[in-house]
C-alpha cells in the first residue's frame, strides 16, 4: 500500500526511496550491494569495493570493509570502519574501527585470521599491517600492532583495555588493562595491569 492505495504484487518504483517512519519488507531484500549474493553488506560505504571475487563476507556499518583494494573472503566486519583498509581473509572484527588496517596495499587478498573485538581493537592507526593469527579483545587491545623490524606482530593473544598496545612482536600472551610489557617483545606471558 502506497499513500493508502494498493499498488499490486510488485513494487512499481525504481531508483532511490526516502522513507520516514517504519518499513516492513516481506519477500526478498538485496543486502549485498554489487557483490555476489553470498555476502551481506549493510551500511553507507560498507563493502564499497566488493566485487565478483569477494565472497562469504558480512560487512555491517558505515564503511565496514570499505577500502581501496580488493577485499578478502570469509570476513565478519561489524561496526563503523571495521576492517577498513584491509584485504585479508578470515578476519572477525566487531566494534568501532576494530581490525582497521589488517592487510597490505596490494590488490591480492592475504591470509589474516585475526579476531578483533572492542573499540579500536587491532586498529592500525591509519596505516596497514600484515599481522596475522591474533586474538585481540578489549578497547584498544592490539592497537598499532604494526610489525617492527625483526617481528611480524603475529600469533598474539591480547586481552584487556589497551593490552599489547603498540608494536608487540610475535607469540605473546598479554592479559590486563594497559599491560603492554616492553616494546617489541616476543614469546612473553604478561599478566596484570600496567
Amino acid at each position: 500500500t502506497v499513500n493508502g492505495s494498493e499498488v499490486g504484487a510488485t513494487f512499481p518504483f525504481t531508483g532511490d526511496a526516502q522513507i520516514s517512519g517504519s518499513l516492513v519488507v516481506s519477500g526478498s531484500f538485496n543486502a549485498h550491494g554489487s557483490a555476489p549474493t553470498n555476502n551481506v553488506i549493510i551500511g553507507e560505504g560498507a563493502g564499497a569495493i566488493a566485487n565478483a571475487q569477494t565472497v562469504n563476507n558480512v560487512f555491517v556499518g558505515k564503511n565496514a570493509g570499505g577500502n581501496d583494494n580488493d577485499y578478502g573472503d570469509a570476513n565478519t566486519l561489524v561496526g563503523m570502519e571495521a576492517g577498513y583498509l584491509g584485504n585479508q581473509t578470515g578476519n572477525t572484527s566487531i566494534g568501532y574501527h576494530a581490525g582497521r588496517g589488517f592487510g597490505t596495499t596490494g590488490i591480492t587478498p592475504t591470509v589474516g585470521y585475526n579476531v578483533s573485538v572492542g573499540y579500536q581493537a587491532g586498529y592500525g592507526n591509519g596505516t596497514r599491517t600484515d599481522a596475522i593469527h591474533n586474538t585481540l579483545l578489549g578497547a584498544f587491545a592490539g592497537k598499532k600492532i604494526n610489525p617492527y623490524s625483526g617481528g611480524d606482530g603475529n600469533g598474539n593473544v591480547l586481552i584487556g583495555y589497551y593490552a599489547g598496545h603498540e608494536n608487540v612482536g610475535d607469540g605473546n600472551i598479554i592479559i590486563g588493562s594497559g599491560s603492554t610489557g616492553e616494546a617489541s617483545i616476543e614469546n612473553q606471558l604478561r599478566i596484570g595491569n600496567a
